[in-house]
């Protein structure tokens, strides 16, 4: 049985700038987190470490926290470990990407970046294992171009036609989740973020977020 350790969103550089002095011992912990997950496969021998996305918090990076990953990287290729690991939103693949600045294919042998427009792979015969990916925002680019978009969240009641019919068929992460929790992600995705501040202009109710609980107002 194959062994994997799946794991996204490090964020590693981010600034925190909200949390003022303290934005510092944040960096920091997320670097500890990251290398405790480095060794967390070591010690679990686990065959394939797997990274979905938002390695870092952006394409602008020290150059101590790629030194860092450089490290944990070697670290898991000594311990014969392979990583795959796909651009996301934060660190997207475009002409500034640190994955154009960093040839981590090339400076860890152990490392496989998926950068391809299409959905490409890398075999693994020795784990009888084929590892598929692509970045998130080549694919997002182009469900943006449409001006009309129906989505429908697939399920186990959704007819097989339904899959035939579309035109793409995304999976939201390889970990388990609502329909609801998989429809968020991708909204979230398909607006930058920018569903938080949205209007609605026949609302009857607004939700304020507070401190504690909620305060709602009637329009």
């Amino acid at each position: 049985m194959v062994k994997i350790l799946h794991t996204a969103d490090i964020h590693l550089g981010a600034k925190f700038s909200i949390l003022g002095n303290k934005g510092i011992q944040q960096r920091e912990q997320i670097k500890n987190t990251f290398k405790k997950i480095t060794s967390t496969a070591i010690s679990e021998r686990v065959n394939i470490v797997l990274i979905a996305g938002d390695l870092f918090d952006s394409n602008s990076q020290p150059q101590g926290n790629i030194g860092l990953v450089v490290e944990q990287f070697n670290l898991l290729g000594e311990n014969k470990i392979p990583v795959c690991l796909i651009p996301g939103n934060h660190d997207p693949f475009d002409s500034s990407s640190i994955y154009r600045k960093v040839n981590f294919e090339q400076i860890c042998p152990n490392v496989k970046v998926f950068t391809e427009a299409e959905i490409s792979y890398k075999e693994y015969p020795e784990l009888d294992l084929t590892v598929y990916g692509k970045p998130l925002t080549e694919k997002i680019k182009e469900i943006k171009s449409e001006k009309d978009l129906t989505v429908i969240v697939g399920g186990e009641k959704v007819p097989p036609e339904v899959y035939k019919l579309s035109d793409w068929n995304i999976s939201v992460t390889t970990q388990p989740h609502s329909e609801i929790a998989a429809l968020a992600i991708f909204l979230d995705r398909y607006f930058n973020g920018g569903e938080f501040k949205s209007k609605f202009s026949k609302a009857k109710l607004r939700v304020i977020p507070q401190e504690r609980g909620k305060k709602v107002l009637k329009l």
